[in-house]
């Protein structure tokens, strides 16, 4: 990178543009280096620093998995996909429930045998009716998930405004 930037450099003294010119120019190269080049360098280095390792409080406890499915909102769809990870052995370990306009969005952390991969557990909750599936591997911080207990909540307080304090007491964990 620091080749290129000493070439875009002596490429606008010698051109001599305008101060502002100047100086955008320079600017705009230079973050764009650091967002497409520095950046994942940087992160592909210290990959296993700044992200944890797998934690696995007790031996045997498997890869952990994040998943998110929209399903029917109506009595059994759930019931229909956990029949189907449990085929594969997986353990839910936390579920978030989001309603949205053609069904619910469902939001799960499950712990499986190594050997399980991405793909078996798409397969098999689409077997089970989920749809616009998607999966990836998580860490045991996906089981505290804020973010998604502060949406809920507001979700409810729009719902309905009278439900403010006891979803604030809720947040705050009181």
């Amino acid at each position: 990178m620091a080749p290129v930037e000493l070439a875009l450099h002596a490429v606008v003294l010698a051109a001599h543009p305008p101060y502002l010119l100047s100086v955008a120019v320079l600017a705009s190269v230079t973050t764009a280096l650091v967002i497409w080049v520095v950046e994942p360098s940087t992160m592909r280095l210290l990959r296993s620093w700044l992200h944890a390792p797998k934690v696995r409080p007790r031996e045997g406890i498997g890869t952990l998995w994040r998943i998110r499915v929209t399903l029917d909102d109506r009595a059994g769809s759930l019931e229909s996909i956990t029949r189907r990870l449990a085929e594969l052995n997986a353990n839910i370990l936390g579920l978030h429930v989001h309603p949205i306009d053609d069904g619910v969005r469902d939001e799960l952390v499950v712990s499986t045998p190594d050997e399980i991969t991405a793909a078996d557990l798409e397969a098999a909750i689409e077997a089970g009716g989920g749809r616009r599936t998607h999966v990836w591997p998580t860490t045991t911080l996906a089981l505290v998930d804020g973010q998604t207990k502060a949406l809920s909540l507001s979700a409810r307080v729009v719902a309905d405004p009278a439900e403010l304090p006891h979803a604030v007491a809720e947040l705050l964990g009181a």
